[in-house]
């Protein structure tokens, strides 16, 4: 007998799979707080659509966590990108939905829409 999961658990793992394939990485088990500095949806977002993103705020040795201004500037720069390369309003996030891991099933629509876009668009 299959044990059935939530759509937001079947929604998480296949952000979780699409994030860890395209940048060959491994994130830490709580997903949320992996996404939540927008570090990784910038270097996402820059592996699909190269330079999309010019400046991301990234941590430090010294300073290990960002603050919550470059936390929300790494976000806005993200969903801002997004905007630009076709995701329509309706898949988008808010900011919201990632700084307080409110919303991991929009930021999967998101990220799906980004990943859909990329296949359709025009080879060079």
């Amino acid at each position: 007998m299959r044990t059935s999961r939530a759509p937001s658990d079947e929604k998480t793992a296949q952000l979780r799979k699409d994030i860890e394939s395209h940048l060959n990485v491994t994130l830490q088990d709580s997903l949320c707080e992996s996404l939540a500095n927008g570090v990784i949806l910038c270097q996402l977002l820059n592996h699909l659509r190269p330079r999309s993103i010019p400046f991301i705020h990234v941590p430090s040795p010294a300073v290990p966590k960002l603050n919550p201004v470059k936390c929300r500037k790494n976000v806005d720069s993200f969903l801002e990108a997004c905007q630009r390369l076709g995701v329509p309003e309706e898949d988008l996030c808010s900011p919201h939905d990632i700084l307080d891991c409110d919303g991991l099933g929009r930021l999967h629509n998101t990220v799906q829409s980004l990943l859909l876009r990329r296949t359709m668009s025009p080879k060079p």
